[in-house]
């Protein structure tokens, strides 16, 4: 029969060409199914791409014909097209990524010409870019025009099975919705509904067209649900026959029978609580541009996914090809769909193009069991207004099979839209340095809000060092994506540019290095943020940015070239379905007439002081754990410290969030800091669960008798005038710098804005730390850059260029961004006249978030301090 992928005639015209059937002489050929751009067309041509399938119907494939009806179905077109036929317009659509049929009965000769012109999503009023639904893609690089999936043929009888909606119960009903096509016929037919477990036929029911009834019930004795665990499918197979029995049409699909439901804070899978770990992908694939995946790539992003913990997959603002969800049944993962508004420019005719294009897709897409989460859109503003939420949620609630339903993933709470809720679960998006979150969580999940579950759509990104000189390798110079096409949104990124930036900064020679180190930051930065998520009760699941390394972001799991940046092992201890993570116990002090929380250090420790750490099970496994074994081993790299077993006597169920022991020991003696390792593992019926943490002890440290100059009560010491040649500051005037140059050694500490020029950067995202041969950071930093050590040491104000310059100084620890390659600085030493300058933005008093509140409860912050001046003072050194 007709063959309708493969080779086109293709040309680009200017817009103004779209409504013609007019075409130029000039012609070359293009692939179908896919996107134009992936085949040499420039992305930021924004004109009319047309395609031309010459085919003939040979006599015996015409008799075949004869009598039938005839279909064109188009499984994906970006965006707007019209197709002729024979010269005649046959239909138009819009809509990127919803499939759509058009009859040709009448219109189909034995010599064909089929012509489609299409406008993809961009700067044109034809299909502007922020009223397509185009998603997010067009601003991770560019929007994709095209025939960008299958096109196919379909020859169907006078009666035929059009459509068919499913909607299961976990008791194994199966009600079902079936359209058939009649021709504006009235000969009879008859239609049997079966379902298959295998070639077992476990249900069946069969009527005829005189009495078709709303919906066909049938029901599956003891059915097998779906679940990721065991991903049980079922062939649901509706035929349809004539009056002599003979076969008309027959329909088949995949489905399963799961529930999804809330209870509380929990999220419930066939009545067990389930803990949703998702991973972000927002449809990039530089081999394609268009999200159109082969089935070894869909395959290899399941197994992957899985080996790490993952449980779902969150497609955001695209909707891939069928296949995908067809293997997410097969392969066991959950999968959230988010439809694809996102920054709309909101109009009648948007909202009109959204409720259709939704309805669509729902439909399309119901049968699958995998679906469990659907989002309407990301990060709404009040430009969407109520009644159109509305619209769009009652659509989406009647076409799907069960799941859970959102509005706005991230919120109009935070970001600016609809404060009425229409959801099943709250959805936050936070993106902050690590001691942000308790603040965060704390305040948006107070108690007397609806007791429903806590999703975060998308959080916990981290970009890491691209490995640029391995990709030119594979590309014979930068990859073409790093240069984004001016459309979309303008990201302060500067990836194009790396290479060279690295080059200038003397750091090329150190790339190996850097990646390392960032994907060990990264890591480390991940495993604190997810154990502080799995110890509250009330959060339900998150999903981590992103799937892999996009031209906007190198925050993914999968680099460019799809390798995992992590251990599989390490990162199943934070991201599986039983974690065990740590808390500690809360301080208080009676200040100025009243009880005041006391925000201290928990990963630094005095040397002999008590060290009471509280481990925390967040189990979501499908068994429960019986009477576990927990082992617990303190130890640092010379001896062991504390080492207990103890047995838990009582068994643990799923859904469980939990204090489970304590571990408590004294913080050794020592001379030099030291990381001490927490290790604690939980056995039962050959279930185990293991994880570690690390601490650091530092020597005890009296910085009483450090001269300190503190007008701006950072340090909170004296503020009387320097009288000693050697100080400690918090301005940094004519008065000091003159000191300086007559001989005066001074530590200048600048947190927040004041006598230099600094810019507001986060510490933990988006960046690593450099750190230099140097005395002081020698002794402080024995294991390398280890983040437990910076937590309440960590600022979001740098030094830049102009002060190195200004100063003639050296960066000592540096802040290279792992977005734009600048390099920054958190602490420079220069020599200015007889004596030296050492200025910081390093909190040794703390302050940010849950850091330390003063430098009384920052042991890292006062011995780095202590030593600075040491070293400054030339003592020891």
């Amino acid at each position: 029969m007709i063959d309708l992928n493969g080779y086109w005639d293709f040309q680009i015209s200017p817009l103004g060409k779209f409504y013609s059937k007019v075409v130029g002489p000039s012609w070359e050929k293009i692939i179908v199914p896919a996107s134009w751009e992936s085949q040499g067309i420039d992305v930021n041509i924004d004109g009319v791409g047309t395609y031309r399938k010459i085919f003939a119907i040979d006599e015996k494939e015409w008799e075949e014909m004869r009598g039938k009806r005839k279909f064109f179905r188009f499984n994906g077109v970006s965006a707007y097209c019209k197709i002729w036929l024979n010269g005649q317009l046959i239909t138009e659509h819009k809509g990127i990524w919803d499939p759509f049929k058009v009859e040709v009965t009448g219109l189909l000769r034995k010599e064909n010409e089929l012509l489609i012109k299409v406008i993809k999503p961009g700067r044109s009023r034809y299909m502007p870019l922020r009223g397509s639904l185009a998603g997010f893609l067009p601003d991770v690089y560019a929007p994709f025009g095209g025939i960008w999936q299958s096109v196919e043929f379909l020859l169907k009888n006078s009666f035929f099975i059009d459509e068919v909606i499913i909607k299961t119960e976990k008791n194994g009903r199966a009600s079902l919705m079936v359209d058939v096509d009649t021709h504006n016929m009235h000969a009879k037919a008859d239609l049997t509904a079966e379902i298959l477990d295998g070639e077992d036929i476990v249900a069946s029911q069969s009527c005829s067209s005189t009495d078709f009834p709303e919906r066909l019930n049938l029901s599956v004795k003891d059915p097998k649900p779906w679940s990721p665990e065991e991903p049980n499918l079922y062939l649901l197979r509706i035929r349809l026959f004539n009056k002599n029995g003979e076969l008309l049409d027959e329909y088949r699909t995949q489905f399963g029978f799961r529930d999804i439901t809330c209870r509380g804070y929990e999220i419930l899978l066939n009545g067990s609580p389930v803990y949703p770990r998702g991973i972000l992908h927002w449809g990039w694939y530089p081999e394609s541009i268009s999200p159109y995946p082969d089935r070894e790539t869909i395959l290899r992003e399941i197994k992957g996914l899985k080996s790490m913990g993952f449980n779902l997959i969150k497609f955001c603002l695209f909707v891939p090809p069928k296949e995908y969800f067809e293997l997410a049944d097969r392969e066991g993962i959950l999968v959230w769909q988010e439809l694809p508004m996102w920054l709309p420019e909101v109009t009648k005719e948007f909202k009109r193009d959204a409720l259709k294009q939704y309805r669509n897709i729902t439909k399309n897409l119901h049968n699958h069991p995998s679906i469990v989460i659907w989002t309407l859109g990301c990060e709404l503003n009040k430009d969407v207004d109520e009644e159109f939420i509305r619209k769009l949620f009652d659509e989406v609630k009647w076409n799907i099979n069960g799941g859970l339903i959102k509005d706005n993933s991230g919120s109009g709470e935070c970001y600016g839209g609809l404060l009425k809720d229409y959801g099943d679960f709250y959805d936050y998006h936070f993106y902050t340095d690590p001691y942000f979150y308790r603040d965060l969580i704390d305040r948006f999940g107070s108690s007397w809000r609806e007791k429903k579950p806590w999703l975060f759509g998308e959080f916990c990104d981290f970009d890491t060092v691209r490995d640029i000189v391995k990709l030119r390798e594979k590309y014979g110079g930068d990859p073409f994506y790093l240069d984004k096409p001016k459309i979309g949104i303008d990201w302060p990124v500067d990836y194009r540019n790396q290479y060279k930036k690295l080059e200038e900064e003397g750091l090329l020679n150190r790339l190996d290095d850097l990646v390392k180190s960032s994907k060990e930051k990264a890591f480390s930065y991940r495993k604190m943020v997810l154990e502080l998520v799995r110890s509250y009760e009330r959060i339900s699941g998150y999903v981590i940015t992103g799937m892999r390394d996009t031209p906007i972001t190198t925050s993914g799991i999968f680099d460019d070239l799809m390798e995992k940046k992590f251990d599989e092992d390490d990162f199943l201890k934070i991201n599986g379905d039983t974690v065990l993570s740590i808390g500690w116990d809360n301080k208080r002090s009676w200040i100025n007439g009243g009880d005041r929380l006391i925000e201290w250090d928990r990963f630094s420790y005095s040397a002999g002081s008590p060290v009471r750490v509280h481990l925390i099970l967040s189990h979501y496994g499908t068994e429960k754990i019986k009477r576990p074994k927990l082992k617990c081993l303190v130890r640092d790299r010379d001896r062991i410290i504390l080492s207990k077993e103890s047995k838990i006597r009582k068994s643990i169920s799923p859904g469980y969030v939990g204090g489970i022991d304590v571990i408590e020991f004294k913080a050794p003696r020592v001379l030099l800091p030291k990381r001490i390792k927490i290790e604690a593992s939980l056995e039962a019926d050959g279930h185990l669960v293991k994880n570690y943490w690390y601490i650091w002890v530092y020597p005890n440290t009296n910085i009483g008798d450090i001269e300190i100059f503190d007008p701006r009560g950072i340090i909170r010491f004296n503020t009387r005038e320097p009288e000693e040649k050697l100080f400690v500051s918090t301005v940094l005037n004519k008065d000091i710098l003159k000191a300086i140059s007559k001989g005066a050694r001074v530590l200048y500490i600048q947190p927040e804005d004041g006598d230099l020029p600094v810019s507001c950067k986060p510490f933990f995202r988006e960046s690593i730390q450099i750190l230099s041969e140097y005395p002081v950071i020698k002794r402080f930093c024995p294991e390398g850059l280890s983040i437990e050590q910076w937590y309440s040491l960590a600022t979001d104000r740098v030094l830049g260029k102009e002060v190195i310059k200004e100063y003639n100084a050296r960066g000592i620890i540096s802040r290279l961004d792992t977005r734009t390659y600048i390099l920054d600085h958190y602490l420079i030493e220069t020599n200015l006249g007889k004596g030296t300058l050492i200025a910081t933005t390093l909190r040794f008093s703390g302050g940010l978030g849950d850091q330390a509140e003063s430098i009384e409860y920052n042991p890292a912050g006062k011995y780095l301090l202590k030593s600075i001046v040491r070293y400054l003072a030339r003592l020891n050194y």
